[in-house]
Order: C-alpha cells, then sequence, then structure tokens
C-alpha cells in the first residue's frame, strides 16, 4: 500500500472524531411541521437519543445473570469481544460513507447537466445526514466498550488470577457455577410451584452426588429466606398502608411506579447493618452459599 493510501486510509479511522456528532433534523423539517422551541427540543432529543444498553442493565441484568464472579467475567469478555466486532462494523461504514460523500461532491463539480446535479446534491444531502448517524452509533458503541471494560475490573478487583482463569477454563470454577445455577432454578420452581421442576431436578440429578446436595441445600435455603423476607416485608407494606389508607381511592388500580409507602424496608431503619447478610458484594459460591 501506497504512503498516500496510509494516511487516507490513517485519516479515514480517526474521521469520526473530529465530526459533529449531533443529528439535525432534516432542512425544511421544523418549518413544515411549524415547530415550537418546546417542539424542537423534544425532536433534538429523539433524534439523538442515546438507546445504547445503560451501565446499570449490563450490570445486573447481563453480568449479574451469571451469578459467579468468575462467570461474571467471562460473560464481560463475550460483550466486550462483541462490541469491539460492532465498532470495527460502524467504524468502517462511517469511513465507507465519508468516501461517498467525496465521490459525489466530485460528481457534482464535474456535472454539465444542472438537473442532474440537483440530484446529486439531494444524495449528498442524504449521506451527510447518515454520517451524522454513524457518528451518534459509534459513539453509543464506544461508551458500550468502555463499560465492560469498566464492568470487568470491577468485578475482577486486584484478582487477577480469577481474571486469568475466566479468559481460559477453570474446572472448580465451572463446578461452583452450576451447582449455583442449578439451586437458583430450582429455587424458582420452589418460589413458583412449591416444588422442584422435573426438568432442574433432572438436570440436578446429573450431576456428583456431593454437588447435587449442595445445590439441593443452597435450593431450600434460599426460599425459607425468601419465604421470610416476603413475610417481613409484606408486613412494613402492609404497615404503611394502614397508615396511608386516607390518600388511597376507593376503587384502587395501582402501579408499579406507585410511591413505595413502607420507606423502612429501603433505608434499612432499625437494623443492624453489621448483621445484615444480604446484599454483600462478596461470591455466595462456597459451602457456606446464601
Amino acid at each position: 500500500m501506497s504512503e498516500q493510501a496510509n494516511n487516507a486510509e490513517k485519516n479515514n479511522a480517526n474521521a469520526h472524531m473530529a465530526l459533529e456528532t449531533r443529528v439535525n433534523p432534516y432542512d425544511g423539517f421544523e418549518e413544515f411541521f411549524e415547530l415550537s422551541a418546546q417542539d424542537s427540543k423534544i425532536l433534538d432529543g429523539a433524534l439523538n437519543l442515546n438507546s445504547g444498553q445503560s451501565a446499570y442493565q449490563s450490570e445486573h441484568f447481563v453480568a449479574d445473570s451469571q451469578l459467579t464472579p468468575y462467570r461474571k467475567l467471562k460473560q464481560c469478555l463475550l460483550e466486550l469481544e462483541t462490541r469491539h466486532h460492532s465498532w470495527h462494523n460502524i467504524n468502517n461504514s462511517l469511513k465507507r460513507k465519508l468516501v461517498e460523500v467525496k465521490i459525489a461532491k466530485r460528481d457534482y463539480e464535474a456535472c454539465p447537466d444542472d438537473l442532474q446535479k440537483e440530484l446529486i446534491a439531494v444524495d449528498i444531502e442524504d449521506m451527510e445526514h447518515d454520517v451524522k448517524v454513524w457518528n451518534r452509533k459509534i459513539k453509543q458503541a464506544a461508551e458500550e466498550v468502555n463499560t465492560y471494560l469498566n464492568l470487568t475490573k470491577k468485578i475482577a478487583g486486584d484478582d487477577d488470577e480469577l481474571l486469568d482463569k475466566a479468559m481460559t477454563y477453570d474446572h472448580e470454577e465451572e463446578r461452583k457455577y452450576w451447582v449455583t445455577r442449578m439451586a437458583k432454578q430450582a429455587a424458582m420452581d420452589m418460589v413458583s410451584y412449591g416444588r422442584i421442576g422435573s426438568g432442574n431436578m433432572d438436570s440436578i440429578a446429573m450431576m456428583p452426588e456431593e454437588d447435587q446436595i449442595e445445590a439441593l441445600a443452597t435450593t431450600i435455603q434460599y426460599n425459607e429466606r425468601l419465604q421470610n423476607g416476603l413475610a417481613q416485608i409484606a408486613g412494613a407494606v402492609n404497615e404503611g398502608l394502614l397508615e396511608n389508607k386516607n390518600a388511597i381511592p376507593n376503587y384502587d388500580v395501582p402501579s408499579v411506579t406507585d410511591k413505595l409507602m413502607a420507606k423502612e424496608i429501603l433505608s434499612g431503619k432499625g437494623k443492624d447493618k453489621e448483621s445484615n447478610v444480604q446484599h454483600t458484594p462478596e461470591s455466595k459460591t462456597g459451602p457456606e452459599t446464601v
């Protein structure tokens, strides 16, 4: 590849860093709909909405779904690989579009036909809008890359050995994960149906005997603690409803977004935080499984 081609590729690869990232309405759109200042603000928000995966979503519904730190790290690495590929594809689409704009502008200057030039000008307008859209998408992709990089570092902490294990395969960590996974699935059966379903019981029965015992014991412990916790929460909620009965309509149709009236269950009022074994950052996947 020539030096000129190398420079062109380098410039294109970094082009997104120097371009405007905000997407503006098409020319004439706001005038056609006679948008007010508030309307224009709403439209701007819609055109530049960050529709990527949030950090909260990535942490609690992607990484945490894997239960153990080892498997959470593996999931983060898989997500990071996917976003690396996505960033590359978006960046290439952006580079291609920038070249198409240059070609269209060259054709516009060389075109002798005025009507054909008008068509090329419309194409250029569309392509320049696409460039802004690709810029927004690559920004979102970059944010998700950083999210999973930071999440990986957060989960691993100073444990480089665990991170190294997640990059390969570790038999003991896999065992811990599957004991925990089957215990959780069996516990969900218990919560929903009062018994372990045949599918999960069949899977547990395929495990070594000591792992079966650990999984079933974890299932029972989780279910018992959950039932006790639900009873305490129900008591706090009922107390809150009673205290606020005058604020509740006679024909009550509640929503899950209504204000929670039993605030003490969120604040931990009256609880000894040192003795609270829930919501700890420590792994709960050893023999002392919670």
